[in-house]
């Protein structure tokens, strides 16, 4: 097997992290040149779902307190590209994060997602091996915004940068008052925290 120039110099954890930002962080403008349409409708599914949980409200920007507005996290929408088993193209994720990198640390305490343990993992496979088993993953969509969130918890103003802020107007146009002067659009959001 002959080994790939591009990656000749390059150690194997720059390499995956390579590949991991390509899979997972695939900007707007990037997968409007690649997948216009499936561009608009993956934003779409997120906002709706943003709105449908009310994730994220808008709210005018005067009404909103300044020591509020200048802590206000920005948030940025990144897209996934699925691909079907037999390699072809089959639908774009989108995914609006905030960017947790603007607070201050240990401000939430713990907010990590559990996630499986690969032992469990390799474990179950083998016992379905074993028992000739078949198995299956479901994908819950919104799940995670789903979560019920208290009136005790802690919100967060986020600030939707203006190239998320034009597509939100222009899937929903009766937000264009929330549009402030500088691009932007404030919203409070939900502060998911697992215990």
């Amino acid at each position: 097997m002959k080994a790939n120039p591009r990656y000749m110099h390059a150690s194997i954890v720059d390499v995956a992290e390579q590949c991991h930002l390509y899979a997972y962080r695939t900007t707007v403008a990037q997968s409007m040149r690649e997948y216009p349409d499936h561009t608009i409708e993956a934003i779409k599914n997120e906002i709706d779902y943003m709105i449908k949980y009310r994730v994220m409200i808008p709210e005018m920007y005067e009404s909103i307190r300044e020591d509020l507005r200048r802590s206000a996290v920005p948030a940025h929408m990144f897209l996934k590209s699925k691909f079907l088993p037999n390699g072809s193209f089959d639908k774009l994720k989108a995914r609006l994060v905030a960017g947790g990198n603007w607070q201050i640390e240990g401000t939430y305490g713990d907010t990590a997602s559990p996630t499986v343990n690969p032992i469990t993992v390799n474990t179950l496979i083998n016992i379905m091996t074993v028992y000739d088993l078949e198995c299956e993953a479901i994908d819950i969509s919104g799940a995670f915004l789903s979560t019920p969130v208290l009136p005790s918890d802690k919100q967060q103003y986020i600030k939707l940068v203006p190239e998320v802020a034009q597509l939100w107007i222009r899937l929903y146009p009766e937000h264009r008052k929330y549009l402030h002067r500088d691009g932007y659009i404030y919203e409070i959001g939900k502060i998911y925290k697992w215990t």
